[in-house]
C-alpha cells in the first residue's frame, strides 16, 4: 500500500513538472518568436509576397561568415523561427560566403533576405544581421538606368523612354503554365515617372492591373498590386535581357 502511495506521489510530481516545462517552453524567448509588445505582427513575416514593402528601401547584401556558423541558412518565419535556429527552421541549402543577396525589412536581430537565381527569387528568409554585410544602393537611380528589356520567371518587361524627360512607357507580359503552353496570360501597358527607386504602373486601359517596380542595382523587383489576371502574376525579380544567364 505504501508503495502505491509513493508511486502515486511520483506520478503527480512528474505531471506537475511536465506541465511547468511545457509552460516554460511556450514562454521561452528561445522557442517563441512571435511579436513582442510594440511589434506589429507583419514585422515577423519574411516571404516572397511581403518582401517589397512601401517605405522600406531594398539594399544589396553579401553573406559573411558568423565564425561559429561559417555557412548560415535562411530561416523560416513560423513555428518558433527565426529565433529558434534549429534544423526545422532552415530553408534550402546553406549560403556561401560572398553570395549576393537583396535585403529588405528587419525583425529584432534578423534581416529579411532574398537569394536570386536565373531572373527570379530562389528563396526568401530571415538571416542574422551579423551574417550579412549590406550596402546602400542608389536611392534615386538616373532615368537612363530604367529603359531596356527585362526578363524574370514567366514575365517580361519592356521599358522605354517616354515623351517627356522623366516619363517612361512600360509594357509587360506574364504567363502561367509550362513552356509555350500557357494556361493564362496577363498584359500591362502604361506610363509613369520614377519616384526614387520606385516606379508604379497602372494599366492605361483601365483593367485595374497595377504593378510596383523597384530598381535595385541591376535588378528590378516587381510586386503586383492590382487586379491583374488570376493565375499569371508579374511578381518576381527581373534582370536585363543582356545580363540574363
Amino acid at each position: 500500500m505504501r508503495v502505491g502511495r509513493v508511486a502515486l506521489v511520483c506520478l503527480v510530481g512528474l505531471a506537475a513538472a511536465t506541465a511547468r516545462a511545457n509552460e516554460s517552453d511556450r514562454t521561452s524567448p528561445f522557442t517563441q518568436s512571435t511579436p513582442e509588445a510594440g511589434e506589429a505582427a507583419e514585422e515577423h513575416v519574411c516571404r516572397v509576397d511581403s518582401f517589397v514593402r512601401d517605405g522600406v528601401p531594398l539594399r544589396a547584401g553579401v553573406v559573411r561568415s558568423e565564425g561559429r556558423e561559417p555557412r548560415p541558412f535562411l530561416l523560416a518565419d513560423e513555428g518558433g523561427c527565426p529565433v529558434d535556429r534549429g534544423r526545422s527552421c532552415q530553408i534550402g541549402s546553406p549560403l556561401s560566403v560572398g553570395e549576393a543577396l537583396v535585403v529588405s525589412h528587419s525583425f529584432r536581430h534578423f534581416v529579411c533576405a532574398a537569394r536570386t537565381v536565373d531572373g527570379g527569387i530562389r528563396s526568401v528568409g530571415w538571416l542574422p544581421r551579423r551574417a550579412v554585410r549590406t550596402a546602400d544602393v542608389d536611392p534615386d537611380p538616373p532615368i537612363d538606368a530604367w529603359p531596356g528589356d527585362w526578363i524574370g520567371g514567366a514575365g517580361m518587361l519592356s521599358i522605354r523612354p517616354g515623351v517627356t524627360e522623366r516619363l517612361l512607357e512600360i509594357s509587360a507580359t506574364a504567363l502561367a503554365g509550362e513552356g509555350t503552353r500557357a494556361d493564362a496570360a496577363a498584359w500591362l501597358n502604361g506610363a509613369a515617372s520614377p519616384d526614387g527607386q520606385s516606379l508604379r504602373v497602372a494599366d492605361e486601359f483601365g483593367s485595374g492591373c497595377r504593378v510596383d517596380l523597384r530598381l535595385i542595382g541591376s535588378l528590378v523587383f516587381a510586386s503586383e498590386q492590382g487586379a491583374c489576371l488570376a493565375g499569371a502574376r508579374f511578381d518576381g525579380v527581373y534582370t536585363r535581357r543582356d545580363d540574363a544567364p
